[in-house]
Protein backbone atom coordinates (compact mmCIF):
# COMPACT_ATOMS: atom_id res chain seq x y z
CA UNK A 1 0.00 0.00 0.00
CA UNK A 2 1.40 3.41 -0.89
CA UNK A 3 1.89 6.05 1.79
CA UNK A 4 -0.75 8.27 0.21
CA UNK A 5 -3.27 5.42 0.06
CA UNK A 6 -2.54 4.46 3.67
CA UNK A 7 -3.19 8.00 4.88
CA UNK A 8 -6.55 8.11 3.09
CA UNK A 9 -7.61 4.77 4.56
CA UNK A 10 -6.59 5.94 8.04
CA UNK A 11 -8.68 9.07 7.61
CA UNK A 12 -11.63 6.95 6.50
CA UNK A 13 -11.68 4.63 9.51
CA UNK A 14 -10.66 6.92 12.38
CA UNK A 15 -13.13 7.90 15.04
CA UNK A 16 -14.32 11.49 14.91
CA UNK A 17 -12.47 13.63 17.42
CA UNK A 18 -12.82 17.11 18.87
CA UNK A 19 -15.11 18.91 21.26
CA UNK A 20 -17.65 20.11 18.68
CA UNK A 21 -20.23 17.47 17.70
CA UNK A 22 -20.73 16.75 14.01
CA UNK A 23 -23.82 15.42 12.29
CA UNK A 24 -21.79 12.86 10.36
CA UNK A 25 -20.36 9.84 12.17
CA UNK A 26 -17.03 8.30 11.26
CA UNK A 27 -17.00 4.55 10.84
CA UNK A 28 -14.89 1.99 9.03
CA UNK A 29 -15.85 2.39 5.40
CA UNK A 30 -14.32 2.40 2.00
CA UNK A 31 -13.31 5.76 0.56
CA UNK A 32 -15.67 7.51 -1.86
CA UNK A 33 -14.56 7.46 -5.52
CA UNK A 34 -15.12 10.78 -7.29
CA UNK A 35 -15.04 10.71 -11.11
CA UNK A 36 -12.66 13.34 -12.48
CA UNK A 37 -15.32 14.80 -14.81
CA UNK A 38 -18.74 15.82 -13.46
CA UNK A 39 -20.91 18.38 -15.24
CA UNK A 40 -24.53 19.31 -15.96
CA UNK A 41 -26.20 18.66 -19.29
CA UNK A 42 -29.71 20.04 -18.99
CA UNK A 43 -31.50 18.00 -16.33
CA UNK A 44 -28.79 15.33 -16.32
CA UNK A 45 -25.71 15.02 -14.14
CA UNK A 46 -23.03 13.58 -16.42
CA UNK A 47 -19.93 11.92 -14.99
CA UNK A 48 -16.97 10.42 -16.80
CA UNK A 49 -13.59 8.84 -16.20
CA UNK A 50 -11.04 10.57 -18.39
CA UNK A 51 -9.00 7.41 -18.92
CA UNK A 52 -9.00 3.72 -18.12
CA UNK A 53 -6.06 1.90 -16.59
CA UNK A 54 -6.13 -0.94 -19.12
CA UNK A 55 -8.32 -2.36 -21.86
CA UNK A 56 -11.06 -4.87 -21.08
CA UNK A 57 -9.19 -7.66 -22.87
CA UNK A 58 -6.04 -7.02 -20.84
CA UNK A 59 -8.06 -6.93 -17.63
CA UNK A 60 -9.66 -10.28 -18.39
CA UNK A 61 -6.33 -11.90 -19.30
CA UNK A 62 -4.76 -10.58 -16.10
CA UNK A 63 -7.67 -11.88 -14.06
CA UNK A 64 -7.45 -15.29 -15.73
CA UNK A 65 -3.79 -15.49 -14.69
CA UNK A 66 -4.86 -15.05 -11.09
CA UNK A 67 -3.24 -11.68 -10.45
CA UNK A 68 -5.50 -10.23 -7.80
CA UNK A 69 -9.19 -10.65 -7.11
CA UNK A 70 -12.13 -9.34 -9.12
CA UNK A 71 -12.44 -6.49 -6.64
CA UNK A 72 -8.83 -5.34 -6.99
CA UNK A 73 -9.09 -5.52 -10.76
CA UNK A 74 -12.38 -3.67 -10.88
CA UNK A 75 -11.12 -1.02 -8.51
CA UNK A 76 -8.10 -0.25 -10.67
CA UNK A 77 -9.96 -0.04 -13.96
CA UNK A 78 -10.85 3.64 -13.85
CA UNK A 79 -8.80 6.47 -12.40
CA UNK A 80 -10.79 8.33 -9.70
CA UNK A 81 -10.03 10.62 -6.80
CA UNK A 82 -10.87 9.01 -3.46
CA UNK A 83 -12.11 10.98 -0.46
CA UNK A 84 -12.95 9.80 3.08
CA UNK A 85 -16.37 10.28 4.64
CA UNK A 86 -16.37 13.64 6.41
CA UNK A 87 -18.27 16.61 7.77
CA UNK A 88 -20.99 17.96 5.50
CA UNK A 89 -21.83 14.75 3.64
CA UNK A 90 -25.30 14.28 5.17
CA UNK A 91 -25.88 17.89 6.27
CA UNK A 92 -25.43 19.22 2.72
CA UNK A 93 -27.28 16.34 1.06
CA UNK A 94 -30.57 17.06 2.86
CA UNK A 95 -30.43 20.63 1.49
CA UNK A 96 -30.37 19.56 -2.18
CA UNK A 97 -34.10 18.98 -2.73
CA UNK A 98 -34.97 22.54 -3.72
CA UNK A 99 -31.63 24.04 -4.76
CA UNK A 100 -30.41 24.84 -8.31
CA UNK A 101 -28.95 21.92 -10.22
CA UNK A 102 -25.46 23.43 -10.10
CA UNK A 103 -25.45 22.97 -6.31
CA UNK A 104 -26.13 19.27 -6.83
CA UNK A 105 -23.28 19.08 -9.33
CA UNK A 106 -21.00 20.79 -6.80
CA UNK A 107 -21.94 18.20 -4.18
CA UNK A 108 -21.19 15.38 -6.64
CA UNK A 109 -17.79 16.91 -7.45
CA UNK A 110 -16.95 16.82 -3.75
CA UNK A 111 -18.40 13.46 -2.65
CA UNK A 112 -19.00 11.48 -5.84
CA UNK A 113 -22.07 10.30 -7.73
CA UNK A 114 -24.84 7.80 -7.01
CA UNK A 115 -24.61 5.61 -10.09
CA UNK A 116 -28.40 5.23 -10.43
CA UNK A 117 -29.59 2.50 -12.78
CA UNK A 118 -32.11 3.32 -15.48
CA UNK A 119 -34.80 0.81 -14.49
CA UNK A 120 -35.22 1.21 -10.72
CA UNK A 121 -34.00 4.72 -9.78
CA UNK A 122 -31.70 2.98 -7.30
CA UNK A 123 -27.90 2.79 -7.21
CA UNK A 124 -26.74 0.15 -9.68
CA UNK A 125 -25.25 -1.92 -6.83
CA UNK A 126 -28.70 -2.62 -5.35
CA UNK A 127 -29.57 -6.27 -4.66
CA UNK A 128 -31.17 -8.29 -7.42
CA UNK A 129 -34.90 -7.72 -7.92
CA UNK A 130 -35.44 -11.44 -8.49
CA UNK A 131 -34.60 -11.69 -12.18
CA UNK A 132 -30.92 -12.36 -11.58
CA UNK A 133 -29.82 -9.47 -13.79
CA UNK A 134 -27.19 -7.01 -12.59
CA UNK A 135 -27.92 -3.34 -13.26
CA UNK A 136 -25.43 -0.86 -14.70
CA UNK A 137 -25.30 2.91 -14.14
CA UNK A 138 -27.61 4.73 -16.53
CA UNK A 139 -25.93 5.64 -19.79
CA UNK A 140 -22.85 3.53 -19.02
CA UNK A 141 -20.57 3.40 -22.09
CA UNK A 142 -17.35 1.95 -20.61
CA UNK A 143 -16.18 5.47 -19.79
CA UNK A 144 -18.98 7.17 -17.88
CA UNK A 145 -22.71 7.61 -17.42
CA UNK A 146 -25.34 10.05 -16.24
CA UNK A 147 -28.14 10.35 -13.71
CA UNK A 148 -31.23 12.52 -13.55
CA UNK A 149 -31.03 15.55 -11.27
CA UNK A 150 -34.61 14.83 -10.22
CA UNK A 151 -33.50 11.50 -8.76
CA UNK A 152 -31.08 13.38 -6.51
CA UNK A 153 -33.88 15.71 -5.40
CA UNK A 154 -36.19 12.78 -4.70
CA UNK A 155 -33.73 11.06 -2.36
CA UNK A 156 -32.65 14.32 -0.75
CA UNK A 157 -36.31 15.07 -0.01
CA UNK A 158 -36.69 11.64 1.59
CA UNK A 159 -33.58 12.03 3.75
CA UNK A 160 -34.72 15.47 4.92
CA UNK A 161 -38.19 14.13 5.77
CA UNK A 162 -36.62 11.40 7.93
CA UNK A 163 -34.56 13.96 9.82
CA UNK A 164 -37.46 16.39 10.25
CA UNK A 165 -39.64 13.64 11.69
CA UNK A 166 -36.81 12.57 14.01
CA UNK A 167 -36.41 16.17 15.15
CA UNK A 168 -40.06 16.66 16.09
CA UNK A 169 -40.16 13.36 17.98
CA UNK A 170 -37.73 14.98 20.43
CA UNK A 171 -40.49 17.49 21.24
CA UNK A 172 -43.18 14.81 21.68
CA UNK A 173 -44.82 16.19 18.52
CA UNK A 174 -46.54 13.37 16.63
CA UNK A 175 -48.22 15.45 13.91
CA UNK A 176 -46.93 14.95 10.37
CA UNK A 177 -46.02 18.01 8.31
CA UNK A 178 -46.55 18.49 4.59
CA UNK A 179 -42.82 18.33 3.90
CA UNK A 180 -42.50 15.02 5.74
CA UNK A 181 -45.50 13.52 3.92
CA UNK A 182 -44.03 14.57 0.58
CA UNK A 183 -40.71 12.89 1.34
CA UNK A 184 -42.12 9.74 2.97
CA UNK A 185 -45.47 9.50 1.21
CA UNK A 186 -45.32 5.82 0.36
CA UNK A 187 -44.58 4.92 3.98
CA UNK A 188 -47.68 6.68 5.32
CA UNK A 189 -50.14 5.51 2.66
CA UNK A 190 -49.80 8.39 0.17
CA UNK A 191 -49.00 7.01 -3.28
CA UNK A 192 -49.66 10.03 -5.52
CA UNK A 193 -48.89 13.78 -5.36
CA UNK A 194 -51.78 16.08 -4.43
CA UNK A 195 -54.22 17.09 -7.19
CA UNK A 196 -54.23 20.66 -8.46
CA UNK A 197 -57.73 21.31 -7.11
CA UNK A 198 -59.92 20.15 -4.27
CA UNK A 199 -59.52 19.77 -0.53
CA UNK A 200 -56.38 17.64 -0.93
CA UNK A 201 -54.64 20.11 -3.23
CA UNK A 202 -51.52 20.55 -1.07
CA UNK A 203 -49.17 18.40 0.96
CA UNK A 204 -50.20 20.31 4.08
CA UNK A 205 -53.85 19.41 3.50
CA UNK A 206 -52.94 15.74 3.10
CA UNK A 207 -50.89 15.90 6.30
CA UNK A 208 -53.87 17.36 8.16
CA UNK A 209 -56.10 14.50 7.02
CA UNK A 210 -53.49 11.92 8.07
CA UNK A 211 -53.04 13.60 11.46
CA UNK A 212 -56.78 13.40 12.06
CA UNK A 213 -56.50 9.64 11.62
CA UNK A 214 -53.58 9.29 14.03
CA UNK A 215 -54.50 7.41 17.17
CA UNK A 216 -52.89 9.01 20.21
CA UNK A 217 -52.38 5.62 21.86
CA UNK A 218 -50.31 4.45 18.86
CA UNK A 219 -47.81 7.29 19.03
CA UNK A 220 -44.87 7.70 19.04
CA UNK A 221 -44.41 4.03 18.14
CA UNK A 222 -46.05 4.38 14.72
CA UNK A 223 -43.76 7.26 13.72
CA UNK A 224 -40.68 5.47 15.01
CA UNK A 225 -41.73 2.40 13.03
CA UNK A 226 -42.18 4.44 9.86
CA UNK A 227 -38.68 5.91 10.17
CA UNK A 228 -37.19 2.47 10.83
CA UNK A 229 -38.78 1.01 7.68
CA UNK A 230 -37.73 3.98 5.53
CA UNK A 231 -34.10 3.86 6.66
CA UNK A 232 -33.94 0.05 6.40
CA UNK A 233 -35.18 0.28 2.81
CA UNK A 234 -32.48 2.87 2.10
CA UNK A 235 -29.77 0.60 3.50
CA UNK A 236 -31.10 -2.35 1.50
CA UNK A 237 -31.07 -0.31 -1.71
CA UNK A 238 -27.46 0.78 -1.15
CA UNK A 239 -26.42 -2.80 -0.29
CA UNK A 240 -23.79 -1.52 2.13
CA UNK A 241 -22.69 -4.25 4.50
CA UNK A 242 -19.54 -5.39 6.32
CA UNK A 243 -16.95 -6.67 3.87
CA UNK A 244 -13.29 -7.59 4.02
CA UNK A 245 -11.11 -5.89 1.40
CA UNK A 246 -7.42 -5.82 0.64
CA UNK A 247 -5.65 -2.75 -0.62
CA UNK A 248 -5.54 -1.74 -4.27
CA UNK A 249 -2.62 -4.06 -4.95
CA UNK A 250 -4.30 -7.07 -3.37
CA UNK A 251 -1.53 -7.39 -0.79
CA UNK A 252 -1.23 -7.48 2.98
CA UNK A 253 -3.75 -7.91 5.76
CA UNK A 254 -7.29 -6.98 4.64
CA UNK A 255 -9.48 -4.37 6.33
CA UNK A 256 -13.05 -4.75 7.58
CA UNK A 257 -15.14 -1.96 6.07
CA UNK A 258 -18.73 -1.06 5.27
CA UNK A 259 -18.92 -0.98 1.49
CA UNK A 260 -21.13 -1.83 -1.50
CA UNK A 261 -20.45 -4.87 -3.70
CA UNK A 262 -17.02 -5.11 -5.29
CA UNK A 263 -16.30 -3.21 -8.46
CA UNK A 264 -16.62 -5.59 -11.38
CA UNK A 265 -14.64 -5.69 -14.59
CA UNK A 266 -17.72 -4.31 -16.39
CA UNK A 267 -18.68 -1.18 -14.45
CA UNK A 268 -17.92 0.68 -11.20
CA UNK A 269 -20.21 0.84 -8.19
CA UNK A 270 -20.48 3.88 -5.96
CA UNK A 271 -20.89 3.69 -2.16
CA UNK A 272 -22.23 7.23 -1.65
CA UNK A 273 -25.92 6.25 -1.51
CA UNK A 274 -25.34 3.56 1.10
CA UNK A 275 -23.01 5.74 3.17
CA UNK A 276 -25.72 8.41 3.34
CA UNK A 277 -28.08 5.68 4.51
CA UNK A 278 -25.66 4.76 7.30
CA UNK A 279 -25.47 8.40 8.39
CA UNK A 280 -29.28 8.56 8.41
CA UNK A 281 -29.42 5.47 10.62
CA UNK A 282 -27.01 7.08 13.09
CA UNK A 283 -29.13 10.24 13.14
CA UNK A 284 -32.36 8.30 13.80
CA UNK A 285 -30.86 6.14 16.53
CA UNK A 286 -28.83 8.85 18.26
CA UNK A 287 -29.79 9.56 21.86
CA UNK A 288 -29.68 13.31 21.23
CA UNK A 289 -31.40 13.14 17.86
CA UNK A 290 -31.15 15.86 15.23
CA UNK A 291 -31.49 19.63 15.49
CA UNK A 292 -32.09 22.25 12.82
CA UNK A 293 -30.35 25.60 13.09
CA UNK A 294 -32.72 28.48 13.79
CA UNK A 295 -30.61 30.76 11.59
CA UNK A 296 -29.56 28.82 8.48
CA UNK A 297 -31.95 25.86 8.69
CA UNK A 298 -29.20 23.23 8.34
CA UNK A 299 -29.30 20.02 10.33
CA UNK A 300 -26.68 19.36 12.98
CA UNK A 301 -25.93 17.00 15.85
CA UNK A 302 -26.74 18.85 19.08
CA UNK A 303 -24.47 16.65 21.21
CA UNK A 304 -26.86 16.95 24.16
CA UNK A 305 -30.56 16.90 24.98
CA UNK A 306 -31.99 20.26 23.88
CA UNK A 307 -34.50 22.40 25.73
CA UNK A 308 -37.79 22.83 23.92
CA UNK A 309 -39.32 26.17 23.01
CA UNK A 310 -36.01 27.99 22.45
CA UNK A 311 -33.80 28.56 19.42
CA UNK A 312 -30.81 26.37 18.61
CA UNK A 313 -27.85 27.19 16.42
CA UNK A 314 -25.23 25.21 14.52
CA UNK A 315 -21.50 25.82 15.00
CA UNK A 316 -21.26 27.94 11.85
CA UNK A 317 -23.94 30.42 12.93
CA UNK A 318 -23.31 30.15 16.67
CA UNK A 319 -23.18 33.15 18.96
CA UNK A 320 -23.33 35.70 16.14
CA UNK A 321 -26.77 34.54 15.02
CA UNK A 322 -27.91 34.11 18.65
CA UNK A 323 -26.98 37.74 19.50
CA UNK A 324 -28.62 39.02 16.32
CA UNK A 325 -31.90 37.23 17.10
CA UNK A 326 -31.79 38.35 20.74
CA UNK A 327 -31.35 41.99 19.67
CA UNK A 328 -34.25 41.68 17.23
CA UNK A 329 -36.47 40.20 19.96
CA UNK A 330 -35.49 43.01 22.32
CA UNK A 331 -36.45 45.65 19.76
CA UNK A 332 -39.77 43.92 19.16
CA UNK A 333 -40.55 43.88 22.90
CA UNK A 334 -39.77 47.58 23.18
CA UNK A 335 -42.07 48.38 20.28
CA UNK A 336 -44.87 46.37 21.88
CA UNK A 337 -44.43 48.15 25.20
CA UNK A 338 -44.44 51.52 23.46
CA UNK A 339 -47.63 50.76 21.53
CA UNK A 340 -49.42 49.44 24.65
CA UNK A 341 -48.43 52.53 26.66
CA UNK A 342 -49.83 54.86 24.01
Amino acid sequence: MTRRRASKLSAAVETAKGDEPQLERRFATDTLPVPPVVYLDGDRLVWRFDRKAMSLSRRMRSLDRGRGTVFEHGRRLWIARRVPVGDGLLRDFVQLAEVPAERIAGYARRWGVMGFCAEHRLPSCHPSMGDGRACLPEGWDEQGGWEAVEHWRFWSRRARAVMLARHRLQSDDYKWTGEEIRGLGGYVGVRKPPPKQGEWSSWEAIAEVINNLVQEDDEPDDTWGTLAVAVNDWLWSGDVRPRIYQNDRGQGRPSLVLAPPAWSVLAPTFPLFGIIGMQLSFAVCSEHGVAFCSACGKAFNPGRVLRQGVRHYCDECGRTAMNRDAARDSRARKRRRGSSAS
